[in-house]
């Protein structure tokens, strides 16, 4: 099966603006033609900014405000916060953001990234896709790890073996959720 070589929206954006700058950099010196960089030798010598971007909001239909629950029970720790904390610990992982809406009630999801020492974005609470889209380009994210909030038990070296994996196979698309590949939690 043949592999686009394309990326995801934002992150087309960004990688061609780096790779703009690093090509023209690179086409400064005077390589005889037998002796210059594949284009392919240049992309990889490019770092990709990977971004975990948790999804989080405060009005779940079925357990509203589950996120900003304790979990264990009692325990002052919200099941936001442990996903944060867990997140926070993959090593391939450039940064993590909460993605929250521009709600007044998620005011609370704001609050806990801020005291978890992470970035956060609001946006619409009815476009999820344009709420990632936007928090990656206002990020500079070339690569993007899709996480729920309501996700506390995400391994962060599962999310280390889906960056890398990603990496080693160059794809545009990494995921457990297609074909499920353990029992666990979801990654995109």
């Amino acid at each position: 099966m043949a592999r686009r070589k394309a990326c995801w929206t934002s992150a087309i954006h960004s990688t061609f603006n780096h790779l703009g700058s690093a090509v023209k950099e690179m086409s400064v010196y005077p390589y005889h033609k037998s002796e210059r960089p594949r284009l392919s030798d240049r992309v990889q010598e490019i770092k990709l900014k990977t971004g975990i971007i948790i999804q989080a909001r405060t009005s779940a239909t079925r357990l509203p405000a589950k996120v900003l629950k304790d979990l264990p029970y009692g325990s002052g720790i919200s099941v936001l916060a442990q996903c944060i904390r867990r997140c926070k610990q993959a090593k391939k992982a450039d940064q993590v953001i909460v993605a929250t809406t521009v709600d007044p009630a998620d005011e609370a999801i704001v609050k806990i990234a801020k005291k978890e020492k992470v970035k956060y974005f609001k946006g619409s609470l009815q476009n999820v896709l344009e709420r990632y889209y936007l928090a990656a380009k206002e990020n500079k994210l070339d690569r993007v790890v899709r996480i729920t909030s309501d996700c506390p038990c995400i391994d962060p070296k599962i999310i280390d073996h889906a960056i890398a994996v990603h990496e080693k196979e160059k794809a545009d698309y990494a995921s457990n959720t297609v074909q499920r590949t353990f029992a666990g939690a979801p990654f995109q």
